[in-house]
Order: structure tokens, then sequence, then C-alpha cells
């Protein structure tokens, strides 16, 4: 996979630079490029190359941090009801240790395939997915990202269907299905405010226009 891997990155910042060159910005195309290559060139070969034991404590580590700021989210909105502070937003979302919305949903979510690889590969128990999918889950709740519930969707369903077998699959729509129709049909107001509005408005009534600002953004794009 090394090939491929290389050059998809050559591809991605190739593409980048190419494009900050055309529309004259320049210096930002070496600047994002160079955040590229660090995070998925240098960075992913450094990890790749430590020994199977120490790549699997790097893992864990990194799971468990993502846990401990849901953790912490859950106390600062829930229980202490801070908005408008370095971790929650004047609105009520909880932007968590990387001070942003969208980015901390998406880094929760990412999370999600690596628990989940750490269980498959017998690197933890079973029980620590059942634990971590849904404090995951309700950390992605606390942002109130749209972007962040596509990925976890995301990466629940392509993890499942590459590695799990018919009945698991059956087993993950079917639960899937019957959470959604629970939350909407007993716990919708224990969900927080800034979700109901942003996300689960958007899912009831099938409405993308109601999904915070995803319609606007894909105009945009």
């Amino acid at each position: 996979g090394t090939l491929l891997w290389n050059a998809g990155i050559a591809l991605l910042c190739g593409m980048l630079l190419l494009s900050s060159l055309v529309v004259g910005d320049p210096e930002r195309g070496f600047i994002i490029s160079a955040q590229y290559l660090y995070a998925y060139f240098l960075l992913a070969f450094i990890l790749v190359s430590r020994p199977w034991a120490e790549t699997v404590v790097l893992v864990k580590a990194f799971v468990c941090s993502i846990a401990l700021m849901c953790l912490y989210g859950i106390l600062i909105v829930d229980v202490l009801k801070d908005t408008n502070t370095i971790l929650v937003s004047g609105s009520g979302r909880f932007v968590g240790w990387v001070e942003r919305e969208n980015e901390c949903a998406s880094l929760i979510a990412l999370a999600v395939p690596l628990l989940l690889w750490l269980v498959a590969s017998g690197c933890a128990r079973p029980r620590w997915a059942w634990i971590g999918v849904p404090l995951f889950a309700y950390g992605i709740v606390l942002t109130g990202s749209n972007t962040g519930m596509i990925g976890l969707v995301f990466a629940l369903t392509i993890f499942v269907g590459m590695t799990g077998s018919w009945r698991r699959i059956i087993l993950l729509a079917g639960s899937s299905v019957a959470t959604f129709f629970v939350v909407i049909t007993w716990g919708r107001d224990l969900l927080p405010a800034i979700f109901q509005r942003r996300v689960l408005n958007a899912l009831q009534n099938g409405n993308i226009d109601e999904a915070g600002t995803f319609a606007g953004r894909m105009q945009l794009i």
C-alpha cells in the first residue's frame, strides 16, 4: 500500500500547490502542502515504522485522549452549562481541545475506526467498543456538527462493511434505525438544543436546508 499512499499524497499536495500558484497565492500553497506532508507523510511513516506493540500503545493513547475530551465535554456542557468559553462556543457547541466545532467532531469520528480496529485485532476487549462508540457519538452530538455525524456514520458503515459478516451488517443497520426512532420518540428532549436545531431537525424532516450551514457550504463547493 505504500506506493498507493505516496501517490495519493503527491496528487493531493501537488494539486493544492498548483491551484495556489494559478490563483496567485503561492505562499499559502506551500504552507498547506507542508502541513499535509507533515501530517500524512512524515508523521504516518514515523508511526508505521515503529514496532507493532508500540503502535498499539500509541493508538490506545490517542483513543483514550479523545474519550477523555468527550467526558470533559459532557461535564462542561451538560453539568456545568458553560457557554462562550475556550471549550464551548457562544451557541453552546462543544469545540474541544482543537477549538473548532466541526474539526472537533471530525477528530472524534476518526477515533471510532481506530477503536473498532483495536477490538477487531484483539488488542482490546469488545466491551470497550460498546462503551467507546456511544461515548464518541455523544461527543459529536455535543458539537452539533453535521460533518462529524456524517463522518461517524461513514466510519461505522465502512468498517463493518469491510470486516464484518452479513449478520453484523444487518445488526448494525437494525440497531441504528432503532436508535434513531427511540431518540426521535422518547429521547429528543434529552439531547442538547444545538444538536436538535442543527442536526436532528434536518434528519427528522428530511430537509438539508435545516442542517446548519450545510446547504450553504454545498452551494459554495
